[in-house]
């Protein structure tokens, strides 16, 4: 069974596709997932395999894969989380705290990378003539074998299709409390048009499978195609990691050639994948740590809470679409991990209708990152 983002993924109009950013930790969940069940060789260019959602991720700004015009909330529900202006903190301090912390930690190795994710979102739907807005959660799991000759397993779960807020709860009720809902969203923003999908709102059993290993192992992406052995040979100096990452940087947004990007905001997105969820050494991700605590507009946010209700502080930078959202991830302060990602809205746009600042418009939690000598069985 395809997963329910996966299924939004799949009716978005394919002319939407190169113009939505997407989340960096959601692109490598999904990247692995993906590409572990393909045989091609990697591409010059960059698989264009989508994500269940994205951000533009840690990887990284619109959810569900359908573009941001399809969003009717935040990722994460109801949640509002504190807009820029709250208690001031310093995020250079933080970032380099952070960094010294994962630098000091011995480098730990296993056979397979094993991360595990949830991704959250609101869209509209409807169903017996009511219209109400429904959270729609998936998780994925992977483990990604070091060998580009082994190979790996994937698991993903449809975590359900639920009323966003009491209002639209009840609109659910007097609908009789449908098994399924009919999602509608714009095929563009401002088109009349509009594209459909029937989801079902109890979640489905897990799904397992062994998948032959990918040829030439390029499984995750920092701007180019790269192996695990490759992410494991990359500097653990800042500035020699900030060269290596822009050598890919070509003026343009991380998923669409069309759409312009800084350097800086390029590198927040690219080395933000770097310190979540990539297989590097701690000494790398410490020196991600530092290349963020180097890039002019980076901002701390304090009293954050994630998708699973772990509170942390967000590093964030404002995206460059007019500022209207901003792009955070999520760290523990106590440990230096990452906790996950998220976009939010900080000030009104048109293209967001009727969402208040604070919203959060999509989120990756992450849930297990970790090196693995084991792989599900059955």
């Amino acid at each position: 069974m395809k997963d329910v983002l996966r299924t939004l993924a799949e009716a978005r109009p394919a002319g939407l596709d190169p113009a939505a950013p997407v989340d960096a930790g959601t692109r490598q969940a999904e990247l692995a997932r993906a590409m572990l069940a393909t045989h091609e060789p990697a591409k010059a260019e960059r698989r264009r395999i989508r994500p269940a959602w994205g951000l533009g991720a840690v990887a990284a700004a619109a959810a569900v894969a359908v573009g941001a015009a399809t969003l009717a909330g935040g990722g994460d529900g109801p949640q509002r989380t504190p807009e820029p202006g709250g208690p001031a903190l310093n995020a250079p301090s933080l970032l380099l705290a952070a960094a010294h912390k994962l630098e000091t930690r011995p480098d730990e190795r296993g056979a397979y990378w094993h991360t595990k994710t949830v991704s959250a979102g609101r869209v509209q739907a409807s169903t017996n003539g009511q219209d109400f807005v429904v959270v729609v959660r998936d998780t994925d799991e992977g483990w990604v074998p070091v060998s580009p000759t082994e190979p790996g397993w994937s698991r993903s779960q449809d975590l359900g299709v639920q009323p966003a807020t009491p209002a639209a709860a009840d609109a659910w009720k007097q609908a009789g409390a449908p098994r399924k809902v009919e999602v509608r969203f714009p095929v563009a923003p401002g088109n009349p048009n509009v594209k459909k999908a029937e989801l079902p709102t109890g979640p489905s059993p897990a799904e397992s499978q062994r998948v032959p290993p990918a040829k030439g192992g390029k499984l995750f992406w920092i701007g180019r195609n790269v192996t695990v052995k490759e992410l494991l040979a990359l500097p653990a100096d800042a500035g020699r990691l900030k060269a290596v990452l822009l050598r890919d940087y070509k003026g343009h947004d991380t998923e669409a050639a069309g759409v312009p990007m800084s350097a800086e905001r390029w590198l927040f997105t690219v080395a933000g994948s770097l310190v979540t969820d990539l297989p590097v050494r701690a000494k790398t991700r410490g020196a991600a740590f530092r290349l963020l605590a180097g890039l002019p507009g980076v901002r701390a946010i304090p009293q954050v809470t994630d998708a699973q209700g772990r509170r942390g502080t967000a590093v964030a930078m404002a995206d460059e679409n007019g500022g209207a959202t901003q792009r955070r991830l999520i760290l523990d302060p106590a440990s230096g991990n990452a906790l996950g990602s998220q976009t939010v809205l900080v000030r009104a746009s048109k293209a967001y209708p009727g969402l208040a600042p604070g919203t959060v418009l999509s989120s990756v939690a992450l849930v297990t990152t970790e090196w693995t000598n084991s792989v599900p069985r059955g």
